[in-house]
């Protein structure tokens, strides 16, 4: 045994060679536990994964396995783990651990989405026909508004054409019963333009028997001075004193007919002058045989005298 020397009051450390390898294989055994650990879980892990492939082969290959060759490479891979653990000395894993994988039916699978699709598409196709449905419903709704506002358009202007052509018939009527009217007018216009009313004043006395006596002649009152014309044209065969009127004139037509104006005033006109039918003649006077300014209008037909009111009318000239 070699001698240890230790000075005093300190303590020796120091220990045999033997002892110091020893403690020193120790530790280094201790060091290099975890590195065998190590090697013992990658072992699991791939253990594990090789069951994982082998067990979700099926599935992912698409194969349609049998459920009995399934649990068979299942209880293999369970062997072959506790072998392994049993030469590592690692815990034993039991087949608990490992997960458990359901058959899944590919073509099933399949056909559910191939369903599934067809259910969608057959919802969308339903969803566009009826909006085309609708949409065909309000273009045709579109369509008959459309032709009913075209017809309604086209009745309205074939009405206000209708009454268009009213208008221009009735306009064409009236004016043409306006022209016969005028022309209706003017013929007796015409026809009296050589007869006119011989002076303006009050009637006041007719043709007939009067006091006793006849009176052949229609008396019209005015004031002295009074224009007095010629009822028709002619020439004047008298101008001048007459017997009871005082003064007068006569005047002679084409036809022969004579007209008496009495009682004059003055007198304008002379014995063989042509005058047109309502030229003056005179002014109305008080002379003679009588009770107040007038004229006393003879009419001789023929020699004979007569009504010289019917005469006027005729000739559509009114006294009265």
């Amino acid at each position: 045994m070699p001698r240890h020397h230790r000075k005093a009051g300190q303590l020796s450390t120091s220990a045999p060679t033997e002892h110091r390898t020893t403690s020193e294989s120790a530790r280094g055994a201790h060091r290099a536990a975890p590195g065998r650990r190590g090697t013992g879980k990658a072992v699991i892990a791939s253990a594990l994964a090789g069951a994982f492939l082998l067990g979700g082969q099926p599935l992912l290959a698409g194969a349609s396995a049998e459920q009995g060759e399934k649990s068979s490479a299942a209880e293999q891979h369970a062997a072959t783990l506790a072998e392994l653990s049993e030469q590592r000395q690692l815990p034993r894993i039991t087949p608990s651990v490992l997960p458990i994988f359901h058959d899944v039916n590919p073509t099933l699978e399949l056909s559910k989405l191939v369903r599934a699709a067809k259910v969608e598409a057959d919802r969308v196709a339903a969803e566009e026909r009826a909006a085309a449905e609708a949409a065909a419903v309000e273009e045709e709704a579109a369509a008959a508004e459309e032709q009913a506002a075209a017809e309604a358009a086209a009745a309205e202007a074939a009405a206000a054409e209708a009454a268009a052509a009213e208008e221009q018939a009735a306009a064409a009527e009236e004016e043409a019963a306006a022209e016969a009217a005028a022309e209706e007018e003017a013929a007796p216009a015409q026809a009296t333009a050589d007869f006119v009313k011989p002076t303006e004043g009050t009637f006041t006395s007719g043709f007939g028997a009067r006091w006793g006596t006849t009176h052949y002649g229609i008396d019209i009152a005015n004031s002295i001075g009074t224009p007095i014309v010629s009822a028709t044209s002619g020439t004047v065969i008298s101008a001048g004193t007459a017997s009871g009127f005082g003064q007068w004139v006569r005047v002679q037509a084409d036809d022969g007919t004579i007209t008496v104006y009495g009682h004059i005033d003055t007198y304008s006109v002379s014995v063989g002058q042509q005058v047109a039918a309502g030229e003056q003649i005179a002014t109305m006077g008080n002379r003679g045989q009588s009770t107040g300014p007038h004229l006393h209008f003879e009419v001789h037909v023929n020699g004979q005298k007569i009504d010289p009111q019917p005469w006027l009318a005729a000739r559509g000239i009114s006294v009265q």
